[in-house]
């Protein structure tokens, strides 16, 4: 369970420790003291305070037994969605490399650092991902730990935003096509291969937290997937030791 999770859970079993604790010294006290003289009277007096401190000491144990049911729902739903991510994040991985082929492929056809209006992009070129993968991400998001949240979603906003680049490309109406938009398309590609990349640590237990950062060496192994090795695109070499200060260890900001 995560460990935000067993800090609420032990704070729960607290107030109900320390209601049971407190309403069983009120009984205790009043048993003890029942006999003398005036604690009828005493009773009758207090009894609305008493019986609503029983009250919320029941509430209490009912909520904790509530609290406790609805946690273990959630590891549980946590653990299933996890199991099957290794299987979304293949599949996004094999999207994002086969995109970074047809860019690779593109880039090769420019003339005069412009694709040609003669080239034709079809919709049989475009790879495809299933909105299914994107539905299984959604549904993680709802049982990582708060601090999680921002790297699975920001993986969901690019490929959102690259799958409709690429429909762009297979569309009649395509806008002049520069190298250098090849060249954003064959990193964004990239970048989308190396979050996902970085997550299957996560979906195969080898740790326990969704990793919240990603290097540049992880954009260089990305790319050599996609059989784009250095020095075969200056100018994207030189975008990338921009971007990352020449220094692969830094982090994708």
């Amino acid at each position: 369970m995560p460990s935000q999770l067993k800090g609420l859970s032990n704070l729960w079993m607290a107030k109900v420790a320390a209601g049971i604790v407190g309403g069983g010294l009120i009984l205790t006290v009043a048993w003890q003291v029942a006999g003398a003289p005036g604690v009828a009277d005493w009773l009758n007096r207090w009894q609305t305070l008493i019986t609503g401190f029983l009250a919320i000491v029941a509430a209490l144990i009912g909520g904790g037994f509530i609290y406790w049911q609805t946690q273990d729902q959630i590891y549980r739903k946590r653990q299933a969605s996890r199991a099957v991510l290794s299987l979304s994040l293949s599949e996004i991985c094999g999207y994002a490399e086969k995109s970074g082929r047809l860019g690779r492929r593109l880039w090769d056809e420019c003339e005069g650092q412009a694709l040609p209006e003669s080239v034709v992009v079809t919709g049989d070129d475009i790879p495809i991902l299933s909105s299914d993968i994107i539905d299984d991400l959604r549904s993680m998001i709802e049982y990582v730990e708060r601090e999680e949240i921002q790297s699975i979603a920001r993986l969901i906003r690019e490929l959102q935003i690259f799958k409709g680049r690429m429909s762009d490309l297979a569309s009649p109406r395509r806008r002049r096509t520069l190298q250098i938009n090849i060249e954003e398309h064959i990193l964004d590609a990239a970048e989308i291969y190396a979050r996902s990349e970085a997550l299957f640590e996560f979906s195969r237990r080898e740790v326990d937290h969704v990793p919240q950062d990603v290097r540049w060496q992880r954009i260089h192994a990305a790319l050599f997937f996609m059989d784009i090795f250095a020095g075969m695109m200056p100018s994207l070499d030189e975008t990338i030791a921009r971007r990352s200060s020449g220094d692969p260890s830094n982090f994708i900001p």
